[in-house]
Formats: structure tokens, sequence, C-alpha cells
């Protein structure tokens, strides 16, 4: 009786360690997966997101800031493309019911400023700043980004961060710094190191305007405004515009209309063409620094010293003087001319 007893505890703690070994070795997220709607999904990478996405719901700025992380990751490592998903956009759409446009740019800015792997700059900012701030800053580099930094975040005495950039504020910096950029002043492109890399920004200028429709009572009417735009980044005509967007392109000839529509009904019609730079027009001399050129040369006063009592340069003076050289001998050679021409005829 006592060996079969203690046969029995034996086989009991055995069956105890298979049973716990089987929990142990259980993969939960595996598990979850199969038991949810993305249970039929190729890249289980995607699923596994698809869930934490699923499970974050809430509105803070903790939860926001963790849904674009996570979008981030779908967009920066191609998770979407197993799936045979045309793009990003289409992926959110279908698979999650999210705003197409919407999706993007908190997946664009989770993969820049909430990642794991973010640069210092836009860690910091990213831990302060909304994705709607962020996606208008997100054509800076971070060579831009950490020198207007003291723009971006506001803090008291002692480097505390007390404050933040607007988004209107940092669309308008953002539009400032892309234009030094095109001018020729700091350039590069977005990169996790900041690195600048040199590169040319095409500028346009929009002409058209944007209409409103305001219900007023029981009638709605539309609202125009102009918009007039000169030497701008491409889209800015458009960029005003939040949400989605529906933009379709008109050509007539040599112009093109792009009418952009959004959500709320709101309509852009512009002419978009590139910015060209006017030619820098050289002012004329005026009469009375030509006179005094003039006299100086007729006098026989050398031209610096001439340049020096006008207050202009020496060598405006000295062309002039060579000017006037050849016009005095192309005279002089036209009249040996025509007296040679009188003593041939007399």
């Amino acid at each position: 009786m006592k060996n079969n007893k203690n046969t029995n505890s034996e086989q009991e703690v055995k069956t105890e360690q298979v049973e716990q070994l089987s929990i142990d070795t259980v993969d939960e997220v595996a598990l979850a997966i199969s038991n949810s709607r993305f249970s039929s999904l190729k890249s289980k990478e995607l699923a596994a997101v698809g869930l934490q996405l699923d499970a974050n719901k809430g509105k803070t700025f903790e939860i926001v800031r963790e849904r674009c992380k996570l979008y981030g990751e779908i967009l920066k490592r191609d998770l979407w493309k197993d799936d045979g998903y045309k793009n990003f956009k289409e992926c959110a759409d279908k698979l999650f019911g999210d705003n197409k446009g919407l999706a993007y740019m908190q997946a664009a800015v989770g993969s820049r400023f909430y990642a794991d792997d973010a640069t210092e700059i836009a860690a910091e900012l990213g831990k302060y700043l909304s994705y709607s701030i962020l996606d208008k800053l997100n054509k800076m580099n971070d060579t831009e980004l950490t020198a207007h930094k003291a723009d971006i975040l506001k803090t008291d005495g002692e480097g505390n961060v007390i404050g933040a950039i607007t988004q209107k504020d940092a669309d308008d910096l953002c539009k400032r710094v892309l234009a030094e950029r095109a001018k020729g002043g700091e350039s590069g492109e977005t990169g996790k190191s900041g690195e600048s890399k040199p590169q040319v920004v095409p500028m346009f200028n929009f002409i058209g305007y944007c209409v409103q429709y305001i219900k007023q009572g029981e009638t709605v009417n539309p609202a125009a405004a102009p918009v007039n735009l000169e030497n701008v980044p491409e889209n800015t005509a458009v960029s005003e515009l939040t949400g989605e967007t529906k933009e379709h392109t008109f050509k007539f000839s040599d112009k093109a209309y792009t009418v952009t529509i959004n959500e709320t009904g709101e309509v852009v019609v512009v002419v978009k063409s590139k910015y060209v730079k006017p030619a820098e027009s050289k002012p004329s001399m005026d009469v009375k620094t030509y006179d005094g050129i003039k006299a100086g040369r007729r006098n026989g006063v050398p031209a610096d010293v001439v340049a020096a009592m006008l207050g202009i340069g020496a060598d405006v003076v000295q062309r002039v003087y060579d000017a006037l050289d050849r016009e005095t001998e192309v005279l002089k050679a036209r009249a040996e001319q025509a007296e040679q021409a009188e003593q041939a005829e007399g």
C-alpha cells in the first residue's frame, strides 16, 4: 500500500509539472490573435499591433500618443504589405475603419516623434506636443527643429517647459523655414540624424478662392475668400484644410486649375504656377551724377577722385569715362569721314 501511495504522489507531481509547463509555454499573443478579428491576417506583427490599436480607443494625450506610435510602426515597417493592401491608407481604412488622411498624419508623426528610436530633438518635442502640431513641424529636419526649439517650446528661467507653440504658429514657422531653405539658407531633408542633404524646394504661386457654405436660417449661402499666395511651398494653398481632402486638377491649354474639397464642404479653387524669381533690376544713373562724371572727365579729374566726390564706386566712374572716350572716338571718326567726303566732292 505504501509503495502505491508514493507512486501516486509522484504521478501527481509530474502531472502538475506538465500542466504548469503547458501554461508557461502558451503564446498569449498568438492565442489572443486567434480569437480576434485579425486571425486571418498573414502578418502576425500587423495583427499584434491591431490588437493594441483596438484596445486603444481613449482620447487622452497619452492614449492618442500611443496610437500614433502604433500606427507609426505599421507605416515605417510596411506591415500592411503581406496582407495585400495597396498602401498604408487603405490598411487604416479597411482594417481599422479610420479616416485615411488622419491615420496617415498620425503614423507619420508617430514614426518620427513618438518612436522608441526617435532622435533627441524629436523625442523631446514629442514629449510635449500633440500630433496635430507635430504634423505642421514634420517637414523641418532635426537641424532646423533644434535651431527653432526656443520658438517651439516655451521655458521658464530654470529651463522647465511651461508652454508650447500653437498649431497655427507651427504652420507659419514651417513655411518660413522652408522658404528660407529654398532661398539658400538651411537646407535638408527630414532624417533621424538631422544631417542636412542639399535639396531644392520648388516654390509656387497660387491665385484663386476658397468657398465656405454657411447656413443662414433655412438657406445655405456661399462665402468666398480670395487665395493669393506667392513664393510658397507646394500644396500650401490646401494645407489649411483639415481632415480628409479630395483633390482634382483640370488643365486648359497653358493653365491648370486645382480643385480641393474637404470633408466639411469647403472648396478651394486655385491656379498653381511655378514661382520665378524676378530679375534684379539695376538702378539707372541719375542725370546729376552722369553730368558730374562728364565734367570730371572734361576737366581731366582722375576717376577715383570723381568717385569720392560723388560717393559712388570708382569702377562706375571709369566705365562712364571709357564709354565717353569711345563716343569721342566715334564722333571724331565720323567728322573725318565727312570732311573727306566734302573734299572729294570739291
